[in-house]
């Protein structure tokens, strides 16, 4: 993940199927340490399957609620619930089911933007939101 700079990927099944994502914060955070103080080992013991979240428990936007949503909403969301990413998913007309769309980074959006947004704080001033075309109401400040 380090070396191709992701923060992020999904874990599927053998059949393809998306059962949950990884991210670096999973990796790098308390999780694995609470793990390994629990059930003892070490981090080579760790696997993939031991602190990815599973999809059933993953927050996800829908694509009917952001289709039409400013960036700085998005921004505003992910700062909300303290993430760096999210999941959009919508409906697919064939099966019936659930199907994922894209995903939100605010890593991405800030280099897109020119910002350094950190997701736990309101980073930036009125002059950079303004300077990348979000407005103060919008980014959630």
């Amino acid at each position: 993940m380090i070396k191709r700079g992701v923060r992020l990927l999904l874990v599927r099944d053998a059949d393809g199927h998306i059962v949950g994502l990884i991210t670096s914060r999973d990796i790098e955070g308390e999780k694995p340490k609470r793990i390994l103080a629990k059930a003892g080992g070490v981090w080579t013991d760790l696997l993939v399957a031991d602190i990815m979240t599973l999809k059933p428990k993953l927050d996800v936007l829908l694509m009917t609620d952001v289709s039409d949503a400013r960036v700085g909403h998005v921004i505003a969301t992910l700062r909300q619930v303290n993430r760096q990413h999210a999941m959009v998913v919508d409906t697919d007309p064939n099966s019936g089911k659930l199907a994922v769309r894209g995903i939100f980074s605010l890593s991405q959006i800030g280099l897109l933007l020119g910002l350094d947004i950190d997701p736990a704080h309101h980073p930036t001033t009125y002059a950079d939101l303004e300077d990348a075309g979000i407005d103060q109401a919008d980014a959630g400040s």
